[in-house]
Order: C-alpha cells, then structure tokens, then sequence
C-alpha cells in the first residue's frame, strides 16, 4: 500500500512534544477525518525500556497516524520501528528537532545530519 492509499489529506499534524497527546489527538479527529495524525516525538532509547507507555495508544478512528520516533543508535531505532509497526499507519524518524536536548545533548534530531554515514545506517537500519 502506498502513502497516498493511506492519507487523503493534504494536511498533517505537526509533532509537538507535549502537545500531540491522545487527547489532542483524538479532538483533531473529531473535525477532520482525514489529517494524518501524529504523536509526539517518541525516544526509541525509551521506548525500547518501556514497551507499555500510554504515548502509543491509539484509538482505530486515529487512522492514519504517524509515529515520529527519535534517536541516533540505529539498531535501537529499527527495535522501536518494529514495535511500533503494530500501531502505526507510517513511522518518522526525526532528523529535524533542533532543540538542545534533543540534537546537541543525544546526537539526534537535527545534529543526525551532520552525520551523513549515520543517518544511512539508520535508514539501513
């Protein structure tokens, strides 16, 4: 299936840590039907700790949905895509989180572009 089977919309949720909960999520949903939804950004280092975290409940009306997953070790981000495969419509690995806690302090987020052969074996992953 390709992601054009899947989103009708031209129109997508943004990823905001703290923001895109369940909640918000299911209110967007309430009034749009066809936006791609998204959870906030989700740690592959935490979520390979703790598989039963309430960040990935969904309900079946949240379809379609996208799961952003951060991080820079590859095997612990392909570990988390794989979990996560059982809820997600499409999984995002965010290479674009500028912020310092993300990207400077854990070598993910934006600082994974500095990395191009990283960034390939996360992809590979």
């Amino acid at each position: 299936m390709q992601v054009k089977d899947i989103i009708a919309s031209r129109v997508s949720l943004a990823p905001m840590a703290g923001i895109t909960d369940y909640v918000l999520r299911s209110l967007i949903r309430e009034h749009s039907k066809t936006c791609l939804l998204t959870t906030e950004m989700i740690s592959s280092e935490a979520l390979t700790q703790v598989k039963d975290t309430d960040i990935v409940v969904r309900d079946e009306n949240h379809t379609p949905i996208s799961y952003q997953l951060s991080g820079h070790k590859p095997k612990m981000l392909a570990d988390s895509a794989e979990y996560l495969q059982r809820y997600a419509d499409m999984i995002d690995i965010n290479m674009g989180c500028p912020v310092n806690k993300v990207a400077l302090k854990n070598d993910a987020g934006s600082a994974l572009l500095k990395d191009p052969l990283k960034v390939r074996d996360i992809v590979s992953s």
